[in-house]
C-alpha cells in the first residue's frame, strides 16, 4: 500500500543508509584486503 507518513518513510530511509553504509564498507574492506594480501581464505571472504 501507499505510505503517506513521511516520519516513517525519513526513518527507513536512515536505517536504510546506515545498512547500507556498512554493507558497502564490509564489502571495501574484503576487497582491499584480498587485493594487497591474495590468499584463498581473503578471497573466501569476500
Amino acid at each position: 500500500g501507499l505510505n503517506v507518513n513521511l516520519g516513517e518513510a525519513l526513518q527507513f530511509l536512515r536505517e536504510y543508509d546506515r545498512e547500507a553504509s556498512n554493507i558497502c564498507t564490509r564489502t571495501m574492506m574484503a576487497q582491499w584486503t584480498f587485493a594487497t594480501n591474495i590468499t584463498d581464505y581473503n578471497r573466501r571472504k569476500m
